[in-house]
């Protein structure tokens, strides 16, 4: 029993629909034991702004998901929400699990690719359907190496350097079936959302496509491409990207001098300019970049970290309270960030000593510390040390531990098989 006990999983928040992996409905504003974990994990995943539910890899290179299940994301066989980690039969091989919407994919060590949930099944035909439990992805030129998730489509990065993708990611329209990205060579990351793409080349040039209705590719808004386009700034010389994310509609690079680089809309001001990439104002000495739906954060080497755009519901990290900023404003309180790391509403911050504060909204107690009430600035979370990693969900939060044992937070609201209404414990 206390072999068992050493390797399961502690959550808080909401949890209606199970997300928090305990075994029940009960909510918790405070870290609980999360069960039906037997085996120490070595990777966890969210889907930063759509998911509901989490995956694990076990050291065994078992996948196990909890949470909702409206589509079968989580490879049960079933459409029952799963309130503790299900073992996803069929895999035991794993190298990465990867949450989408309403699905899951996993990279197998041999650089097959595995789908389940919405639209996870591919006919020869390129019809698509919904499979609960887990199906190869046809048609993939090449062994993969790493998985990249869009609210619109998936994409592989092949062991050649090139980019594979389907649902979405060969251009603004949808490809039912993989499809390599003509005219991208040396590709080493992959970012996108909605209906742009980007990669990022291991010479750190940057390339996107896709729509480009609100200046999300770097260039003149109104102006979509079908193939990969250079983002100006990026090909200046002296200018090389080292890290790549994107958030609902813009974008940012880090580069290797430390400067943050965004494009896409201005509206409010999470990006310096809505047209072309530009620098930051008042960023320097980045390590690391996270992004929200409209806002952003930076881990200095300092450890401190600084915000800025739009986020009404969780703040910019200052106290009073501050929703919207084109220039980025020090968080309060933090000077030893190891990493920053933004989800919906709320923003959490890992310290140097392993333990983690978080900001924002709080109303089902994503937060972790102990209460419903909403926070302008850092809170730390009593009682979760030696965090090695966190998987930051819409509004759920993961951390993985160094005894590889992992803890979960908040909210377990999820919406029905209809797709319309919002559903949650009484």
């Amino acid at each position: 029993m206390k072999a068992a006990k050493k390797h399961c999983s502690g959550c808080w928040g909401y949890n209606g629909q199970g997300q928090l992996g305990i075994g029940t409905q009960v909510d918790s504003s405070v870290p609980v034991e999360v069960t039906a974990l037997p085996l120490a994990v070595k990777s966890i995943a969210s889907n930063a702004r759509e998911g509901w539910h989490t995956c694990a890899v076990k050291h065994n290179s078992e996948v196990a998901c909890w949470g909702s299940n409206w589509s079968g994301q989580i490879g049960d066989g079933t459409l029952a929400d799963a309130l503790s980690p299900k073992v996803v039969p069929g895999i035991s091989n794993a190298a990465m699990a990867v949450p989408r919407d309403s699905g899951t994919c996993a990279l197998t060590q041999e650089g097959s690719v595995l789908c389940w949930g919405y639209a996870a099944s591919i006919a020869s035909d390129g019809t698509v359907t919904d499979s609960l439990t887990p199906v190869g992805v046809p048609g993939i030129d090449g062994r993969a190496r790493y998985l990249g998730v869009a609210r619109t489509g998936m994409c592989a990065g092949l062991d050649d350097g090139r980019l594979t993708c389907w649902g979405g990611g060969i251009d603004s329209s949808e490809s039912t079936v993989p499809q390599v990205i003509p005219g991208l060579s040396g590709v080493s990351a992959f970012a996108g959302n909605n209906t742009h793409h980007c990669a990022l080349l291991s010479s750190g040039r940057v390339r996107c496509w896709g729509s480009n209705t609100l200046g999300q590719l770097g260039i003149d808004t109104g102006i979509n491409n079908l193939y990969p386009s250079p983002i100006p700034l990026s090909e200046s010389p002296g200018i090389f990207a080292n890290s790549l994310q994107a958030g609902f509609a813009h974008n940012c690079l880090l580069d290797t001098n430390g400067a943050v680089r965004c494009w896409g809309p201005n509206s409010p001001g999470p990006v310096s300019d809505n047209l072309h990439p530009g620098s930051i104002s008042g960023i320097s000495g980045a390590t690391q970049i996270s992004l929200g739906g409209d806002w952003n954060c930076a881990r200095l080497t300092s450890g401190e970290v600084k915000c800025w755009g739009s986020s009404p519901w969780a703040g910019l990290g200052v106290d009073p309270k501050v929703t919207s900023s084109g220039t980025p404003l020090s968080v309060t309180g933090i000077s030893d960030a190891q990493s920053v790391h933004v989800g919906g509403q709320h923003a959490c911050v890992v310290h140097s000593d392993a333990s983690v504060s978080c900001w924002g909204l709080n109303n089902v107690g994503q937060l972790g510390d102990g209460t419903t009430t909403n926070q302008n600035s850092p809170v730390p979370i009593p009682g979760l040390t030696g965090v090695s990693k966190l998987a930051v969900g819409s509004q759920v939060m993961c951390a993985l531990l160094n005894d590889e044992t992992v803890k979960c937070l908040g909210s377990n609201w999820r919406v029905t098989t209809d797709g319309e209404t919002w559903e949650g414990a009484a």
